[in-house]
């Protein structure tokens, strides 16, 4: 599925195991998952039946339930939601085993990053740097731009991006804490302009070099963009 950016159409390379499950869980043990531990109250809907049951660990391809009994059945389809206030997700029940499930979201990627899922995704400043690898990291190949805020911007490619940060392709190296603007858009979505910083860099053999960097300060606004972004790139591998 290619991905277009600002009129472009690059080549979005999202890779995809090649083995011998099911599609289904296959592609779903794909997505970097984040672990959690959130009571949630859910709904069959073909059936009615009530349920309560805990998020184990979720991504912004699905999550995995636990219950106190074996509750739901591969196939259904449920609403989840946790508590009273935010409002219920639609999941498909893909796989169930003894007393865990995992659910596929069946909800629009705009409706997923708007939702209550999102902030399980985004660990909160000054967590331990084992936390921050857990930010979801799609591999990508989407171009942009990237420079010094004062000037001097030069193309550069999203090697990977996620909610936390990205790596980036580029023709020449920045120091280790340079602030750098960042450009980036993808397919009918808005632009996402924003600052992030340089946590290392490291020169190819290849005559360009390689940034990991981190979004800072991103709005809320720009937070559900991104996330936007990112369910995007994980919806390029199907189910």
């Amino acid at each position: 599925m290619a991905l277009p950016l600002l009129n472009e159409h690059p080549r979005t390379a999202i890779p995809c195991a090649q083995k011998v499950e099911p599609r289904e869980m296959r592609d779903l043990r794909l997505l970097a998952r984040v672990s959690c531990e959130l009571p949630v109250f859910g709904m069959a809907l073909e059936s009615s039946r009530f349920f309560t049951a805990t998020v184990k660990d979720v991504s912004l391809g699905g999550l995995r339930l636990e219950f106190e009994e074996p509750t739901l059945r591969a196939g259904e389809t449920v609403k989840v939601k946790p508590g009273r206030g935010p409002a219920g997700i639609n999941c498909r029940v893909v796989w169930t085993r003894g007393y865990e499930a995992g659910l596929q979201f069946l909800d629009p990627p705009a409706r997923v990053a708007r939702s209550w899922v999102l902030p399980l995704l985004c660990p909160e400043r000054g967590t331990d740097q084992s936390n921050r690898r857990r930010y979801i990291r799609v591999r990508s190949e989407l171009p942009g731009i990237v420079g010094p805020p004062w000037g001097g911007q030069l193309p550069m490619t999203v090697l990977d991006l996620g909610l936390g940060g990205g790596m980036i392709r580029c023709d020449r190296s920045f120091a280790r804490g340079t602030k750098l603007f960042l450009r980036l858009g993808i397919g009918e979505h808005e632009a996402l302009e924003t600052q992030c910083e340089v946590v290392n860099c490291q020169e190819t053999g290849q005559g360009d070099h390689r940034c990991h960097v981190r979004f800072l300060d991103l709005s809320p606004a720009q937070m559900r963009l991104l996330g936007r972004y990112v369910v995007e790139l994980l919806k390029a591998c199907s189910y």
